[in-house]
Formats: C-alpha cells, structure tokens, sequence
C-alpha cells in the first residue's frame, strides 16, 4: 500500500512526495468508494483517494476515515482482515504526522510518526517503516539534528537495499544527498541525487523525477551556475503543473524567484515570489510561506527598499518560529540583521548577527555560519572594532572554502559532464 510520504526538499524547502509516480483518476476512484460494500476493499480505496490528491484539505477527510474503518476492522477474527487493519491504521497514523507536519506542530507529528514506526516494525512493514524513517528524519533536518536526521536516511536505504526496491532506494538517495548539499559536499550530493534521478526516470516516476530535478538545480544555483539551476527547475515545474501539485509549485517558483535575484533580475524576481506565497498561502505550507516573505524581504532588499525588506524578514521569521524551523530561524536572523546594518542601526544589527551565528553553528551548516560571520565582519568593521572584524572575517573564509572552492567546483563540473 502507497502512503503520503515526506521527503526534504533541497536549498529553500520541504514538500510532500508520494511513493510511487502511478497516479489514478480519482473521479474513478470515488465512483468505486461509493459503490463498493467491502469493507477492506473500501479501506484500500480510501487510501489511493490519499496518495492521488495532492491537496491536504481534501485527502485529510479520507484518512480520517481510513483510521475509524482499520480500528473497527481490528475487531475481526479473519486473520488477513486484521493483518489489512493493523497496516491501514499504521498509514492513517504516518498520514496523521504529516498534516501536523503542515501545520507547524512538531511534536505531534513526531508522536505521530514514531507511533506509526513502532506498528510497522511489529508487522515487518519494510515499506512502512521507510515511510515513517523518511518523516522522522525530515523533521530533524528541519531542527537541524543532522546526525539523528542521516542515520534515519541511511537506515531507510539499507532498507531498500535488502528489498532491491528502486524506489525506496530513490527516496533514501535523495535524502541523503540533500544532507550532503546543506553540509557542502557538493560531490557527494551530487553523486548521490543523480543515482536517485536515474532510478526515478527508470521507475517513470514523474513526481520523483520532478523532485529531483529540483534538487540538482538547487546545487548548482549554489554553486554559482545559475542557467543551469534555471534549466533544472523549468522542467521540474512543468512536471508539478501537470501534476496539479501546488505545494511542490509553489516551492520551485520560490527557488527561480531566487535566482533572478542572482540574475539581477529584480522585478522578476518579486513577482515570481509573491505568486509562490499566493500559491503556498492556499496550500497551507506554514514552512512554505516562511520562505516565500523571507524571498520577498531580499528582494527588496536588493531593490533599496530597506524598511520594506525588514518588515517582510520580521513576519518570516515570526512563521518560522511557529512551526520550530532551525535552519529558517538562522536564515532571518542573518537577513535581519544585514537590514538593521544597511539602515546603519548598528545596535540591533549586532544583535542580530550574533543570534545567527549562534544558530548556524548549532545547525553545523557551513552556508549559513558564513553568512553571519560575513554580517558580523561587516558591522563590526564598520564600529572600528577591527579585532573582532579580522576574527569574523576569518570565519568567513574558512566557511567560504569548504562550501565552494575551487577544487569542489571543478568536480561538479566534471559530474555535470558526465
């Protein structure tokens, strides 16, 4: 049985993945609900009805009925009636996670969530429990518990691996290669989402080939080959609008919003972010929206517009706040403090600065400790506190070279010819 199942979305944000490309006409499969007097049958449509609606208002009702149906069919003395029950209640249970997930309440999701690991692994669910180690580790990518969040990965691919299943393989491969991305091991992560994009195409899984492709463009936007990165999300977001896949829409908008800001491309740039908080304000994606007035802030920022930018990096960082966003958290911190700095209020822009930088060494990411030593140079270079500047700055550059130098750029060039 298909679950809804979550899979980190690299650079800018987290999306929901289905774990298998085939999608079925629900207008089908509602016709079968209706008319359908089995009951396990009936359980089993319920949860096609899950995986193929993408939107969260709709698929929720069915997966409560999904759960109320397993726990009466729990009651049965046929053992493959209640073999079936233990296995829907287990995926109502993981779905369940998920829509706490969206909704910005983390330690629900992760009851939710380990609650569903625990019945899988009592019925050797292998599919199951890759599910749910997929979810539980995505919630720890997004609190910046790395360690727990790749052990979580490495176990769903051994996973896939003692089954020989591509797909779950696939999933694991992505995971892991967005980990890899954020500590700035570009080659690994992309030795890593490429097998994941072969197998997916193999699979002709379009959502996990659209995933992927998302993925790749996003390292090398990071690596500073921003056609490239274009190309890859222009086709991922014509698989997400074939899909009717708004939340993963809404993302890939996000990240061409942010390369036409590397593009200079400003006007482009606010547009297309404004559509993605539109499209991710509908969708219910707290984390989404976060980015979307984070994205909107640098925008404006870039424009000039310093009160402007400001304002929109204190609501963004308010939502991440909501839903315990770590890596979003250190994200504003830096962005609002580099606003403060250009309205030369050097008080609060220290302030700023140093909460970003503590949070970024929590996280352990290289990107974001440079981007708040880079800030913190700055202010304090521009207070004459040149101690603290060469200190800063020398940060920077050790954070800088491990991210991006050339020895790394130059190996993902010879992958991207590949």
């Amino acid at each position: 049985m298909r679950i809804k199942n979550y899979l980190s979305g690299l650079l800018f944000c987290l999306f929901l993945n289905s774990t298998s490309g085939q999608q079925l006409n629900t207008d089908s499969l509602l016709s079968l609900l209706k008319t359908t007097s089995h009951d396990t049958t009936k359980l089993d449509l319920l949860f096609k009805m899950v995986e193929n609606i993408y939107d969260e208002k709709v698929w929720a009702p069915y997966n409560q009925q999904a759960y109320v149906l397993s726990q009466e069919l729990l009651q049965s003395n046929n053992p493959k009636i209640k073999a079936r029950a233990e296995a829907g209640l287990a995926e109502s249970i993981n779905n369940t996670g998920l829509i706490y997930f969206n909704k910005g309440d983390i330690p629900m999701a992760l009851e939710n969530f380990n609650k569903a690991l625990s019945l899988y692994e009592k019925t050797q669910n292998k599919n199951g429990i890759f599910s749910t180690l997929t979810n539980i580790g995505g919630v720890y990518e997004m609190q910046g518990s790395i360690d727990k969040a790749l052990r979580n990965y490495e176990r769903s691919l051994l996973i896939g691996e003692e089954k020989n299943d591509k797909r779950i393989i696939a999933g694991a491969l992505n995971n892991i290669g967005v980990i890899y991305t954020n500590q700035g091991n570009i080659l690994k992560a992309l030795e890593y989402l490429q097998r994941s994009l072969k197998l997916k195409e193999e699979l002709k899984d379009k959502q996990g080939v659209a995933n992927a492709l998302n993925n790749l463009g996003a390292i090398y936007s990071k690596q500073g080959d921003l056609d490239k990165a274009m190309e890859y999300w222009q086709r991922s977001l014509s698989i997400f609008r074939e899909l009717k896949d708004n939340q993963s829409y809404g993302m890939t908008l996000n990240n061409l919003g942010v390369n036409y800001v590397h593009k200079g491309e400003l006007s482009k740039s606010l547009e297309y972010h404004k559509k993605a908080y539109s499209i991710r304000e509908m969708a219910g994606d707290k984390r989404g929206t976060a980015e979307s007035l984070e994205n909107i802030a640098m925008s404006y920022s870039t424009m000039g517009d310093f009160p402007k930018a400001l304002e929109y990096s204190l609501r963004s960082l308010s939502r991440y706040k909501e839903i315990d966003d770590k890596l979003g958290i250190a994200h504003s911190l830096s962005n609002i403090g580099s606003n403060y700095l250009k309205q030369k209020n050097y008080s609060m822009a220290l302030d700023y600065g140093d909460s970003a930088l503590v949070a970024s060494k929590e996280l352990g990411y290289p990107d974001n400790i440079r981007n708040a030593a880079n800030l913190l140079n700055k202010i304090y270079r521009d207070s004459q506190k040149w101690d603290k500047a060469l200190e800063m700055y020398d940060l920077y550059i050790v954070m800088r070279d491990s991210v991006n130098n050339e020895e790394t750029r130059k190996a993902g060039m010879r992958k991207q010819i590949q």
